[in-house]
């Protein structure tokens, strides 16, 4: 028996569903003689007498000295170490909330994270690129729909007049910087809803517009079962140019297909992907919006066809083949 501790820092989050908890259950499926047990950094005590009942650790998303210690902890008890990383810790814009806690010293404690690790895994190719200096073994796990989770959706007609974003307050800046043709296209076409779910972008709405809403975020299964029944014909990914956006997965892309919406995103390697709506610059991010509320794209096709690369290609039940073979590498 193969016994795994994975160890994140909010277990019931979303980042833990797509990288840590929310994997385990399809991977012991996969792996039978592999037994996992998903921890939380504040709701366990790891002293030997915990780690030495595990044949490999995993860490998501370790950053702080604290991290560091314990990795070098687990080296000094010989259990394989793997590190999990969704972003790229070492590039945090400022203008993200988190950037004084990546700060420099936080950085050079996830270089020598990633030094310590036997094995990095990464979601995208341009993460990988971003780590190589500080580890050569690299593994790009990108993120996957969860079919363990989620059935194949039923195949239903029509949609809704609705563009939907969803995200957090560290957008700020990615819509800012998408504002003119987002505000654009709101003006242009009041019958149909642009809904913000998550943070709240209050500087696109005024007296002129009706048709912009809120919705609060919500629990991740919550979120893909509500979201599906709303039909949109949208999602869209304004994304600014940077390297921590450059190394950021297409996740969104993964949802939109599953709720039957094509997905605006950016003309880069992790989003030229099939169905996607690719656009690069602010005018074209308009004509995408506005060819699809004309009838001028068919929506549906371009989710149709997204979808059929989905649950060929990225399957959770398929992407967990690499985490088993990642697996095997350490034991």
């Amino acid at each position: 028996m193969i016994r795994l501790l994975f160890i994140s820092p909010e277990k019931t989050d979303t980042c833990s569903f797509y990288r840590n908890g929310g994997i385990a259950p399809s991977l012991e499926r996969k792996y039978p003689d592999c037994r996992i047990t998903v921890a939380q950094w504040n709701q366990i005590t790891l002293h030997w007498q915990v780690l030495l009942g595990y044949d490999v650790v995993m860490l998501q998303r370790p950053y702080a000295k604290e991290h560091l210690s314990l990795c070098e902890y687990i080296k000094n008890l010989k259990i394989p170490l793997w590190v999990d990383y969704d972003d790229n810790l070492l590039m945090v814009p400022s203008e993200n909330k988190n950037f004084e806690l990546y700060n420099p010293g936080t950085r050079e404690d996830i270089k020598k994270i990633l030094q310590a690790a036997d094995v990095v895994s990464v979601t995208t190719e341009a993460l990988m690129q971003a780590f190589l200096p500080h580890n050569k073994n690299i593994k790009v796990i990108p993120n996957a729909f969860n079919d363990f989770a989620f059935r194949n959706p039923p195949i239903r007609k029509g949609r809704s007049p609705l563009i939907l974003w969803r995200g957090g307050d560290s957008h700020i800046k990615d819509i800012l910087s998408m504002q003119g043709p987002i505000d654009q296209a709101t003006l242009a076409f009041p019958e149909w809803q642009f809904i913000f779910m998550g943070y709240f972008p209050w500087f696109l709405r005024d007296d002129k517009r009706a048709n912009i809403f809120s919705m609060p975020p919500n629990d991740v299964i919550l979120y893909f079962n509500n979201t599906m029944k709303m039909f949109p014909a949208v999602v869209h990914v304004p994304l600014y140019e940077s390297p921590f956006n450059r190394a950021k997965s297409n996740i969104t892309y993964i949802e939109a297909s599953y709720f039957g919406a094509a997905t605006i995103c950016p003309d880069w390697d992790e989003w030229k992907k099939p169905g996607a709506l690719n656009y690069t610059t602010p005018e074209s991010y308009f004509e995408l919006i506005r060819a699809v509320v004309k009838r001028e794209i068919d929506s549906q096709a371009k989710a149709a066809e997204a979808w059929d690369y989905i649950r060929t290609e990225l399957t959770l039940s398929k992407i967990n083949e690499l985490r088993k073979e990642l697996v095997n590498t350490l034991i």
